[in-house]
C-alpha cells in the first residue's frame, strides 16, 4: 500500500475545480503532517483520526470547520477502499458530535 503522501497525490489527479483541489491539498495536507506522511494508507486507524479530530474541537475550531475536514477526510478515505488501497475506511464511523451551547440566562 502507498504512503498517506503519494495517495494524496494519486487523488489530487482527479478532475475537479482548481479551487477544491486546492482545498483538499490544504485540508489533507493538514491531517498527513499530523499523522505521518511516509505512514502506509493501511496503518492509519479509526482511533489516529478521532484523536486527530478531537484535537480540533479542543482547541477551539468551530464544529462546521471541523466537520468539513471530517467530510473531505471521509472522502478520502473512501476513494482509497475503491483504488483497492485499504478494505474499509478508518473515516467510516467517525462523527462530530454536537457540543451543548452553554445555557443563558434571560434578564428580567
Amino acid at each position: 500500500m502507498p504512503p498517506l503522501t503519494a495517495a494524496l497525490q494519486t487523488y489530487l489527479l482527479i478532475d475537479r475545480s482548481p479551487a477544491t483541489n486546492i482545498n483538499y491539498l490544504r485540508i489533507l495536507s493538514r491531517l498527513i503532517a499530523a499523522i505521518g506522511s511516509e505512514r502506509d494508507v493501511a496503518r492509519v486507524s479509526y482511533e489516529d483520526l478521532a484523536d486527530y479530530f478531537h484535537a480540533f474541537l479542543a482547541n477551539g475550531l468551530k464544529r462546521s470547520t471541523v466537520s468539513q475536514y471530517l467530510q473531505v477526510t471521509q472522502t478520502f478515505f473512501t476513494w482509497c477502499v475503491r483504488r483497492g488501497y485499504i478494505e474499509r475506511s478508518p473515516a467510516d464511523d467517525l462523527h462530530i458530535r454536537k457540543i451543548a451551547e452553554p445555557s443563558r440566562s434571560r434578564a428580567v
